[in-house]
Parts: structure tokens; sequence; C-alpha cells
């Protein structure tokens, strides 16, 4: 069995090798709109896909869903399996260019992932539900698999940090959508109300995403003594061992790993009642829960557990317990290996 990586390719190509993949870069932006560029993607993987007839093939977001089911259509690819980690951009927010977008993104869902030689994989209820009534996806064709999983071998529980203040750390993209600026005025407010908090934020902006943040503006926010920003860290574990609290205030989200993996440290979560973040907490058990777009629920959710270590701990060792029964790697790779054997079988 040989499997091919078609993606960007920036800082990973040797690591996607070494894993004994072959690896075929292509160039796919996730938000031009340029034709020429596009039509030389769609030229790209056409060429891709009758070069190695694959089998199956397992498209993952929404413009690689697109382009590639449209692909593997044309060229009566047996298998299709469509992954779509969170409905992105064209759905959550209201732009002029999302709203432009929207119906064509519908209709061409609708189309590819009806079909009945594959599957779409969704990370949690409410998108399964979004796409059938937005996308009208057959409920028969949605397969609901928690994410890509943490690797719980990997990451272990950590003893919280003994150092002061309370460390609060955000891991995310720098986008406005994963909440970063109701976090940002959440944590003006502690600060006005007089609480000693650090608020760690760790991620890079994305050039490619029209909600991003500047670099100039994460630095006014280190400068003003708000936030750190950090930029980005390949350890996540270390940012664990420094922070005592995980938070993404997040807008939407397909299932963010970097609260699984916060919780798999033994880190208490806060995040907001969306879909995708609502799954990743037990409310009150593993974290706390407050509504998106609201910095003054998020302040009073930071402040409760900054100042009972008890209830952190609690959390934290209950959220290791939730991540080892439902979102183990191990449970996820099983799950995902069981449909392309259920699909080729078929």
């Amino acid at each position: 069995m040989q499997v091919v990586v078609a993606t960007n390719v920036t800082n990973h190509g040797d690591e996607i090798r070494d894993k004994g993949f072959h690896l075929s870069p292509i160039r796919l932006r996730r938000h031009s709109l340029n034709p020429l560029h596009e039509v030389r993607t769609l030229i790209q993987l056409f060429r891709l896909y009758r070069q190695e007839q694959p089998d199956l093939v397992h498209h993952i977001a929404i413009k690689p869903v697109l382009y590639g089911s449209f692909i593997a259509w044309l060229l009566k690819i047996p298998v299709t399996v469509n992954a779509l980690t969170g409905l992105g951009f064209v759905f959550t927010s209201s732009t002029w260019r999302a709203r432009l977008l929207h119906p064509f993104v519908c209709f061409g869902l609708r189309f590819f992932l009806n079909r009945l030689n594959g599957k779409v994989i969704v990370q949690n209820p409410d998108d399964m539900h979004a796409l059938e009534e937005m996308a009208h996806v057959r409920h028969e064709q949605i397969k609901v698999i928690s994410g890509s999983g943490v690797d719980t071998n990997r990451f272990l529980a950590l003893p919280e940090p003994i150092s002061t203040p309370i460390v609060v750390a955000m891991v995310a993209r720098m986008l406005t959508d994963k909440g970063v600026l109701d976090l940002i005025e959440a944590a003006r407010l502690l600060r006005n109300q007089g609480q000693s908090l650090r608020i760690l934020l760790f991620g890079m902006p994305d050039a490619e995403n029209p909600t991003s943040i500047s670099k100039t503006q994460l630095e006014a926010w280190t400068t003003e003594g708000v936030a750190e920003w950090r930029g980005f860290e390949k350890d996540v574990q270390r940012i664990w061992k420094e922070a005592h609290i995980a938070v993404l205030p997040s807008h939407r989200e397909g299932l963010p790993k970097s609260l699984l993996e916060a919780a798999a440290c033994g880190r208490p979560i806060i995040t907001t009642d969306t879909p995708g973040c609502r799954e990743v907490v037990r409310s009150n058990e593993t974290g706390l829960i407050v509504p998106p777009r609201d910095p003054e629920a998020l302040a009073n959710a930071i402040a409760c557990l900054a100042k009972d270590q008890e209830l952190r701990t609690s959390m934290g060792k209950q959220g290791r317990v939730f991540i080892e029964e439902s979102f183990s790697e191990r449970l996820v790779i099983r799950q995902t290996i069981d449909l392309y054997r259920d699909l080729l079988g078929s």
C-alpha cells in the first residue's frame, strides 16, 4: 500500500517523507479567488490523480474537499472521503466575500458530498446538522469523528506550576474568529479590577485569512502589557508546564486540538458555548463555558479559576480522564481506518 500526501509544502516536507509517505507538493491557497491560480491548482490535482489512480482519496478542509471531489468525480475515483474540520470562514463570517461565496459552496457540497461511494467526516454534531440544513447533505452520508485525536502517551498530565502570578494561555492562530479580541478586552477588565494575571498568546497570524490580526497589533498589546504574544511554539507541552489555565474564546471550531492537548496535560479549560468548543468541555467538571463574544463573562470565568487552586486541580484531573475516554488518538485512528475498510469493501 502506498500513501501519497498532496499539500502545500513549507517546513515539514522531510518530516512527511520520513514517515514513509510519498509527498506531492501542490499550490493551494486557502482563501485565493484568483481564477488563474485556481485553474492551475485544479490542473495539478487532475494530473496527480490521473497519474496515481488512487483507490481512495481523503480531502481535508472546504477548498480541498470541493476541488478534490470535483477531480475525483471526473476521473471516477472509487472512494472519496471528505473531512470538514469546521465549516470555516464562508459559514462563520458576515462579510460580503463570505456572503458571495456561501451559495456556491453550499451547491458544491450538496453535489459532491451526497455521492454514494463516499462519506463526509465532521468533528461535531453542530456541523453535521449545519451540512444537513444548509447544504442538504443526506444524514447517512455523514460520520462524526472527534477531530484528529490526542496522543495521550506524548501529552502527559503535568503538575500545576508553582510560579506566580497565575498564567492564562491561549494557543491558536491569531484571528478575530478565534476570539483574540474578546480575550484582550477580558484582560483589560481584569487589570482594571486589580487582578494580577499573565495572559499569554501562542500562535501566528494567518496572511491568507481575512480575519487575521497583524503582528504590529500583537506587538502593541505586548508593549501595552495587556497580554504577551509569544508567537509559534513547537513544544506545546512547554506551554502547559508554564500555564495554569487554557482559554479559547473562539466563535466556532471543528474540534480545537489546542484545548484537547491542554486537557490531556491536566489543565482546566475556559471556552465558549459554540460548535466544536462546547464538545471538549464537561461544563463545571473539566472547565467553564461562557457565551461567545462576551469579554465580561470571559473575565469572570478567568477570575473564578485564578482564585481557586482546588477547583483548577479537580478540573484538570477530570479533563485528563475525559480525553483518555473520548478523544485519544488511538480511538480516532481506529474509527477512520474502519471507515476506509467499510467504503473499500462496499
